[in-house]
């Protein structure tokens, strides 16, 4: 027996044709913080056009994916990091502190 299968969620996604990219910004000093302001700017405009512009929509959101990544190595996060030295070094450090503050505090 096949699975019965039901389409849902039905939605249209616009991507935003953004005036620079993350490396334009990233090669004349933007912070990641910056340019997520920029970006969430741009996104946001395109929306209020949409709004204005379009008929029969249900909601206007402005979404993005959000990936964790090694601030080193660039490598997808995990919870105890393996994938690079410098990763390792900090994660070791920082969990050496947390002990030494929970021993320090069970006294």
């Amino acid at each position: 027996m096949k699975p019965k299968i039901i389409k849902s969620n039905w939605r249209v996604e616009v991507e935003p044709s953004l005036r620079f990219s993350r490396q334009f910004y990233v090669n004349n000093g933007y912070t990641d913080e910056q340019i997520d302001i920029e970006f969430q700017r741009e996104c946001d405009k395109l929306a209020i056009q949409i709004q204005r512009h379009v008929d029969n929509w249900g909601g206007v959101r402005v979404m993005r994916d959000i990936k964790e990544v090694c601030p080193y190595c660039g490598y997808n996060w995990e919870k105890e990091p393996g994938c690079c030295d410098e990763a390792i070094k900090e994660y070791d450090k920082e969990r050496k502190e947390l002990l030494k503050k929970t021993f320090l505090n069970d006294v």
